[in-house]
């Protein structure tokens, strides 16, 4: 191979024009060869399964995720990201404190009662205080009472609820309670609470079933009513 490529490359010089090739390529040229006889003698001495071997070219062409088997089985558990926690807002304890004292402390939340639930406290107040019959309209004396729970609720990161419900009235007793959600949850969010607040609006679905928290002699004044509902997690905008 030596030889051919001097003659080669001595031939080169005399073509018309033609550069010689470098005396340094007859070395690169060696090389090469080398390398090809190497792996050539290497794939000579070695030997593979062929029934395994379509599952292993799977195996490598396959990027893990995308389909296939992946050697090893699935990962441990303890290879796995935990799921974050929720962030949690004040404890439901302490919140029913504050609402305590606020409640008595405000004539305007006077006539409001508070419940404690799973997971939740609950503060509800009559429909009668804060609007007209079938109106969805905050009255005055509504208002001062919104203004006094929005106050204490601007200082919460928890997440707050707005349910309302409303007395049998034909076709639109969801529509009102819907509206009235929506203009609750107005009122405390201009009272000072930056967070989120999910507006449920129940119409009169649950009209026969009494408070439990109200007094026999009350519980008919809160078939119609706005349950302001605060959570133990942290609202997303507070």
């Amino acid at each position: 191979m030596t030889a051919s490529l001097l003659r080669l490359l001595q031939g080169a010089g005399d073509v018309a024009g033609a550069r010689p090739l470098p005396i340094w390529f007859i070395t690169f040229t060696d090389l090469i060869g080398l390398l090809l006889a190497f792996f050539i003698l290497l794939f000579s001495m070695s030997s593979f399964d062929a029934a395994t071997w379509p599952s292993r070219v799977g195996e490598r062409s396959t990027p893990p995720g995308v389909g296939g088997s992946r050697t090893g089985g699935p990962p441990e558990v303890d290879r796995n990201s935990a799921a974050a926690p929720a962030p949690a807002g004040r404890e439901i304890d302490y919140l029913a404190n504050l609402v305590v004292q606020k409640l008595a402390g405000e004539p305007a939340l006077s006539e409001a009662l508070l419940a404690r639930r799973e997971g939740s406290l609950v503060v509800s107040l009559p429909g009668a205080l804060l609007f007209a019959a079938s109106s969805a309209v905050v009255a005055d004396r509504g208002r001062a009472a919104l203004d006094a729970l929005g106050e204490l609720l601007a200082t919460l990161p928890n997440r707050i609820e707005v349910a309302a419900h409303v007395r049998p009235s034909g076709d639109g007793s969801w529509e009102v309670s819907v509206a009235r959600a929506m203009a609750v949850a107005d009122a405390l969010a201009e009272a000072g609470y930056r967070g989120e607040i999910v507006r449920r609006g129940f119409g009169s679905s649950r009209s026969s079933q009494p408070l439990p928290e109200a007094p026999a002699a009350r519980r008919a004044d809160f078939v119609e009513r706005i349950d302001v509902i605060v959570r133990d997690g942290e609202g997303s905008g507070a």
